[in-house]
């Protein structure tokens, strides 16, 4: 014995028959268009590594902290002259992927008759391709000592320079405030590194502060042949973010940086099906 099943019989509205015998265009199935692509969070920081320095001449060779591809590292250089003069741009001997980062070095020649040394501050930027990168070397300068360490990000741009803005500023006087100038973004969610460098090595630093930026903290403050320390805090909207302060333990001559760093887009939702009405 067969059993058999009722034919399923899908009827139209008549509205329907009625456009189908006049030949009328049937409204279409179709897909909304999805978002634009928008920004995700900030790109957050991920490690920093031990600092590596030098004798008066020789080079420095930091090490990558823990990292994975894709990875931002910035290098950071303090460079500190036992003369009042400026020791000069760092530049590197051995680059392992590293690049400068356009505008972030700044100067400071120690005012004659108050002592101390002439200190500069470079920054170089990597993009990790994978978990064992090359240490970069930083080549010596004649007469000079250098403190170099790396900072990791994760969740920047995957392609082309990982930077939006940098800003500069140094202090020629012995003094203990540091006051970076801010700059302006031109998009959302950037993670602005603050590096600060100072001329005495026992010198240690503390309250970064920055009343534009969220989450500021100190990741890093030593120093062996001079002083090296940096900063991060977000800025969620686009736009300007004011000076960044902090205190030194010693009076010292300073030059400090900010760098700007965009993050990763991320995909926008998926569309929507939508069905047109009939009638």
């Amino acid at each position: 014995m067969r059993l058999r099943l009722p034919t399923p019989r899908f009827e139209l509205p008549p509205a329907v028959l009625r456009d189908l015998e006049r030949g009328t265009p049937l409204p279409l199935i179709g897909w909304s268009a999805p978002p634009p692509i928008t920004q995700r969070c900030a790109a957050t920081f991920q490690a920093v590594g031990a600092t590596a320095s030098n004798s008066a001449g020789g080079d420095a060779t930091p090490a990558w902290p823990t990292h994975v591809a894709d990875d931002i590292a910035i290098l950071e250089v303090s460079q500190a002259k036992a003369s009042a003069n400026d020791p000069g741009v760092a530049t590197l001997s051995t680059a392992n992927g590293f690049a400068a980062i356009t505008g972030a070095d700044r100067g400071s020649v120690h005012n004659p008759g108050i002592g101390g040394s002439g200190v500069h501050v470079t920054a170089f930027w990597c993009r990790a391709t994978s978990s064992s990168m090359s240490s970069p070397v930083v080549a010596g300068i004649a007469d000079a000592v250098i403190n170099a360490r790396i900072l990791t990000i994760r969740g920047a741009i995957t392609s082309g320079d990982p930077w939006d803005v940098v800003s500069t500023a140094a202090n020629n006087a012995s003094g203990t405030a540091v006051t970076i100038t801010g700059a302006t973004t031109t998009g959302a969610d950037r993670l602005v590194v603050v590096v600060t460098a100072g001329s005495i090595a026992s010198a240690t630093i503390s309250s970064y502060a920055n009343a534009d930026l969220t989450s500021v903290t100190e990741r890093n403050d030593s120093g062996t042949q001079c002083h090296l320390s940096s900063a991060t805090g977000d800025k969620a909207t686009a736009g300007a973010y004011g000076n960044t302060t902090a205190t030194l333990s010693s009076a010292s001559a300073w030059a400090g940086l900010t760098i700007a760093i965009k993050p990763a887009p991320s995909l926008g939702s998926s569309g929507n099906l939508l069905l047109l009405g009939v009638g």
